[in-house]
């Protein structure tokens, strides 16, 4: 279940969904990105993807 804010609650647990990209930034980068087609493989949600990628960079972290 999502709550407002984007935090997921699984279980007992809150999980806080924290932006890489500012709502700005992604309006300036989001209509780079295909729309989903209605036939294939599930969309994945693009902002989530860049946003993996940056704290990726950000962190050094391997995934």
């Amino acid at each position: 279940m999502l709550l407002k804010g984007g935090a997921s609650v699984v279980g007992e647990s809150v999980l806080v969904a924290r932006r890489e990209i500012s709502d700005e930034t992604w309006a300036v980068i989001g209509p780079l990105f295909p729309a989903a087609k209605s036939t294939g493989r599930p969309p994945v949600d693009p902002r989530t993807v860049v946003e993996a990628a940056a704290w990726r960079y950000r962190t050094g972290s391997p995934w």
